[in-house]
């Protein structure tokens, strides 16, 4: 199993439906540079501003 973190990022979102597709569309945008994710089990997390979690989308679901 591949564990992996990075330095989050701010980036302003006006809502959850917006939170949720910025979360797709980073996930769709590293799966389409580099394929071989959809092995490797990773998921993007959007977090809200005090840290509680919004948004998991697993990068092998864009896939399917």
């Amino acid at each position: 199993m591949d564990d992996c973190t990075s330095d989050p990022i701010a980036v302003a979102l006006e809502s959850n439906d917006e939170a949720l597709a910025f979360g797709s569309r980073i996930a769709r945008e590293m799966l389409e540079r580099m394929p071989d994710l959809t092995r490797k089990s990773w998921c993007i997390f959007v977090y809200d501003s005090q840290g509680g979690c919004i948004s998991v989308m697993p990068i092998g679901a864009l896939s399917s």
